[in-house]
Parts: structure tokens; sequence; C-alpha cells
């Protein structure tokens, strides 16, 4: 508000963002036994195109019993045009309308260690760390343009469970997070998730 009004005024400390319910779909497409190249899709964040690499465990999709780790990365990028927004001064004041278009640039980097017991058993811990740049730029006909750049940065613990039948397996996971947006205050949250999906091998 202090951006856009251009005042020194009290500013809302309550959250800016809420918990929410989404759908997400993934795809990989393995590279010899060790590499494979992933596209993840997500409806409330840009898609992200990146690579998994197993530097422990491989075995050829074999299922063999033992130690298995990963790194991976990602990168994607989104731009939403033409929304809407309305700005008002919380002392009731002023109330300003724009038109708006918000650009993210998300990066993503993280690893993960399990331990299969047998073909079908596979639990795991997973580690994430995700940055995202947006700018948002709000545009009036009767008030001055006005462009917000702030990051988002979170860090993610996961603890799942990968049970196999042939080739379905079905994930389990439930983890803890740390989002901070720009200069506000860090916020913390447990996330809980499920994952249905086929393999070729």
């Amino acid at each position: 508000q202090s951006t856009i009004f251009d005042t020194t005024i009290d500013v809302s400390t309550d959250r800016g963002s809420t918990k929410d319910n989404v759908l997400n779909g993934t795809g990989g497409l393995g590279l010899g036994n060790s590499i494979e190249l992933t596209y993840r899709s997500y409806s409330d964040s840009p898609d992200l195109l990146g690579v998994k690499v197993q530097i422990l465990g491989r075995d050829g999709g074999e299922k063999k019993v033992g130690m298995k780790a990963s790194l991976l990365a990602g990168y994607g990028s989104s731009q939403t045009d033409n929304d809407t927004l309305s700005a008002t001064r919380l002392d009731g004041g002023e109330t300003r309308s724009y038109n708006s278009t918000l650009d993210v640039d998300t990066l993503e980097i993280g690893s993960i260690f399990g331990y299969r017991f047998n073909k079908s058993f596979l639990p795991y811990l997973a580690y994430n760390y995700r940055v995202s740049d947006a700018e948002g730029n709000l545009n009036s006909t009767i008030s001055n343009d006005v462009t917000i750049s702030r990051s988002a940065k979170i860090h993610s613990l996961q603890l799942g469970l990968q049970l196999s039948i042939e080739k379905l397996y079905v994930l389990l996971e439930g983890g803890y997070a740390k989002s901070k947006w720009g200069s506000l205050s860090p916020e913390e949250d447990y996330t809980l998730g499920l994952a249905i999906g086929l393999t070729s091998i």
C-alpha cells in the first residue's frame, strides 16, 4: 500500500496468502541409468522443466533393495495478463483500480534420500529450496503506473512413502515448509500430499 499510495500509512500484517488444495502433474523421461528429464505442471505457479540425477542406488529400474539418493533441479517462468486489482487505503480512504500483469521466474533445487526394503516399499526424505522472483506491473488510466518486485523463498522438508505394485505406484507425503516473501516475517506451515503414477519399466 505504501508503494501504491506513496504515503506513510498503517499496513496490514495479515497473511497475504492462504492455504489451498492444488492439483499437479509430473512426467519424466529416463536417459540411461542415472539421468531423468522432468516436467512438472502446477496449477498455482510456473511449470518447471528440470533434471533429476540418481547418485546412489542405480538399478536400471529393477527396484533393487538398498539406499537411494538423487539430486534435482528445475526452472520455469510464467506471465499472467490483464487481471484486475483494486487497492484501498486501510484508513478507509481512496481506492484505486488497476489492470495488472505478473511475471514469475522460479528456480528449484533439491535432494531425495530413501531406502528400498523390497520392490513394493520405499520410504524417503526429500528437501527442496525454491526461489520465485515476481514482478507485478499495475496499469491505470487515472493513476500512476506501479511496478512491484519481490522474491518468495521456500524451504521444505517432506517425509514420504512410495508403494509400488508392478508399474503402478502411490506416493504418500507429509512435510514442513518455511516461506519468506520480500521483507515480511517468515511463515511456517505443514503440507500433505498424495500422488498416483505409472512407470514404463
